[in-house]
């Protein structure tokens, strides 16, 4: 009996026209969840042996801790000038170098986080559409001033002085909350947290 699989499948992959092989490393979803698994488990180990260090932070009551997070978030968030908040910065920095903390790798977490939330998301702000004043940077320029809907467009569009503050009284509104948060989360052990 005759064979009825085409010629051209029988022949050997000598052709040049084959498809060139590329090697892809794809990750199956169980890897991606051991790999996940263990990066939590090693943040928890990490949080723990931070936190088991004995320096004057460290000690502190986690009751004291918790009621200090919350007046310093009250206080951050009423304090309304930007010396004000740098010193505040200042004095959470000294917390830092006290509890003796990888502070290249929390600052590196807190400046990204403030960066997003505290920067780019209210950089729009500084703009004289939404916070008038006099334009240190123009960046755009039309010949008039036009009305758009409920919006009055102005001539000139640019950073205000009183926008980038404002800017600038957020960004390091956000970045003194995230630096007090996680100071607490790093110097409390995580089952004396938990009973709080």
């Amino acid at each position: 009996m005759k064979s009825k699989i085409p010629e051209y499948l029988l022949q050997s992959g000598n052709d040049k026209h084959a498809p060139v092989n590329v090697k892809r490393v794809s990750v199956s979803f169980l890897d991606k969840t051991i790999l996940h698994s263990a990066n939590a488990v090693k943040s928890i180990y990490l949080q723990a042996e931070n936190a088991s260090k004995n320096n004057l932070v460290h000690r502190i009551n986690p009751h004291v801790k918790f009621i200090s997070l919350l007046i310093f978030a009250v206080v951050i968030s009423i304090v309304g000038d930007l010396k004000s908040q740098m010193m505040i910065t200042a004095f959470i920095f000294t917390l830092y170098c006290i509890s003796r903390l990888n502070i290249f790798l929390v600052y590196r977490r807190i400046f990204f986080l403030a960066f997003f939330f505290g920067f780019l998301v209210v950089l729009p702000a500084s703009l004289n559409i939404i916070t008038p004043g006099k334009i240190i940077l123009n960046l755009i320029s039309f010949n008039k001033a036009t009305h758009f809907w409920i919006y009055n467009i102005p001539e000139n569009i640019g950073f205000t002085a009183n926008g980038l503050q404002v800017v600038a009284l957020v960004f390091l509104r956000v970045f003194n909350s995230v630096s007090i948060a996680l100071l607490i989360v790093f110097t409390t052990p995580f089952p004396a947290f938990i009973k709080i």
